[in-house]
C-alpha cells in the first residue's frame, strides 16, 4: 500500500499532524510526504521513527521527499547501537517548558537563575532527569545565544535528554539560522507534552 501527503507550503503543525493521520490509516506500506521547510523536514522525520518507521530522503526542486516505511522489518544500524558509555533508553521524566529568557521579572537575576537551574540538571542522577526540555517564546533564545548554558544543553543531550525549540518562536524571533543545540519541535509535540502522560513543569 502507498500513500502521499503534498504538504508543501504548510505552516506548523500541519505537516506533522497530515503525517500522523496518513500513517494511522495504514497498517503497513509506504507513505511518502513532500515538504519544503527544514523544520517540517526535521518534524515528520521525527514522528515517523518515532513510531518505528524507516525513513529515507530525497531533495528535489524546492523541498524534501520523504519515504516512510511502515511495517516492514529493517535491520537497526550500527551507528543506532549503543556503544561503552552511551546512555540506554529513553528517559523517563519530566517534560520541562521554558517560556521565557529569565525567571521573575528582573532580568539580570532571571537570567543567572535560568542558567543555574539549568546547570544543576548535569549533577542530578539520570532517574531524576527530565525527558525533554521544551523552549517556547522568549526562551528560544537560551539554545541560541547562551553560550555557556548550549554547553550544558549539549552534556544533557549527551546524558539522554531530548531537547527541543519551538520552530515558530524560532521564525517569529528571525532566529532560525541560530539554533546551536538540539531540535525544532512544534506544536503538535508541545500538546502532547501537555497532555500525554508525563507531568510537565514550567520554570519560566
Amino acid at each position: 500500500m502507498s500513500r502521499a501527503v503534498d504538504a508543501r507550503g504548510m505552516e506548523c503543525p500541519k505537516p506533522v499532524v497530515m503525517t500522523k493521520n496518513a500513517l494511522d490509516r495504514i497498517p503497513e506500506g509506504i507513505l511518502t510526504v513532500l515538504v519544503d521547510a527544514e523544520s517540517s523536514r526535521a518534524n515528520v522525520r521525527r514522528l515517523a521513527e518515532s513510531q518505528g518507521c524507516t525513513v529515507t530522503e530525497a531533495v528535489r526542486d524546492g523541498y524534501t521527499e520523504l519515504t516512510i516505511a511502515k511495517g516492514f522489518p529493517c535491520d537497526l544500524p550500527e551507528e543506532a547501537v549503543p556503544s561503552a558509555g552511551q546512555t540506554a533508553g529513553p528517559l523517563q521524566g519530566s517534560i520541562v517548558y521554558i517560556t521565557s529568557d529569565q525567571v521573575g521579572p528582573d532580568a539580570e537575576l532571571g537570567q543567572h537563575l535560568l542558567k543555574v537551574f539549568i546547570r544543576n540538571m548535569l549533577e542530578v542522577s539520570r532517574e531524576d532527569l527530565p525527558h525533554s526540555i521544551v523552549f517556547v517564546n522568549r526562551g528560544v533564545h537560551v539554545p541560541c545565544r547562551w553560550d555557556d548554558t548550549i554547553e550544558d544543553l549539549h552534556a544533557l543531550i549527551d546524558m539522554g535528554v531530548q531537547v527541543f525549540s519551538c520552530g515558530v518562536c524560532l521564525k517569529h524571533y528571525e532566529m532560525e539560522a541560530e539554533l546551536k543545540v538540539g531540535e525544532v519541535g512544534n506544536a503538535f509535540d508541545t500538546v502532547q507534552g501537555f497532555l500525554g502522560p508525563r507531568k510537565h513543569v514550567n520554570i519560566c
